[in-house]
């Protein structure tokens, strides 16, 4: 059953202002206050909701990641198996870049850690069902499909940290996209 209207309007006006002040600052430093105000609602009205900031913090962590699970879902339609990874690869570095900001301060803060987790069980999930459906892959990496699905989550995430880190030089973005098609040539 579909949430209440209300519901989803104050949840959408929290996870919009949430947005903007995350573009401003380090999660660290958003209050209760300074969020409700920016959404222009009462504080009750966000307890009603949340236990507290943390609890809101999971909830739009996940709001982030389905965005981007939604994302790689509309891309995975119009790509064929053997360019699948790499295209949701170039999906993650467009979706970080369309949040520049938001990541900047996000990776000086503790929010980071939790927006990775997020992001690299989505990519781990999708990378998994690829491999299982994919008729290329040799019986051995169908069998191991959640481990090299892991594996290849862990070295995406990372090398993307890396290049956003080191000042997002497209020619890293690309060394980046070779290095996940060598990884699923191999996996092949």
């Amino acid at each position: 059953m579909p949430a209440d209207l209300r519901v989803q309007r104050t949840r959408k006006l929290l996870t919009d202002a949430f947005t903007e002040l995350m573009e401003e600052r380090p999660f660290e430093e958003i209050s209760v206050s300074a969020l409700c105000n920016r959404a222009m609602i009462r504080r009750t009205t966000f307890y009603k909701h949340f236990a507290d900031k943390d609890e809101f913090l999971t909830f739009y962590i996940h709001a982030i990641r389905d965005e981007f699970e939604q994302r790689i879902r509309s891309g995975a339609n119009a790509s064929s198996s053997e360019t699948h990874e790499l295209d949701m690869t170039r999906e993650l570095i467009r979706f970080l870049s369309a949040h520049e900001r938001l990541m900047d301060n996000a990776m000086n803060g503790l929010s980071f850690i939790a927006l990775m987790d997020a992001l690299g069980d989505t990519i781990r999930q999708d990378v998994t069902a690829a491999i299982k459906a994919d008729s290329a892959f040799e019986k051995q990496a169908k069998n191991d499909a959640e481990l090299s699905g892991a594996f290849m989550a862990g070295g995406i995430l990372r090398m993307v940290e890396y290049w956003w880190r080191s000042g997002r030089d497209p020619k890293k973005a690309e060394a980046i996209e070779e290095l996940v098609s060598q990884a699923m040539t191999i996996l092949r």
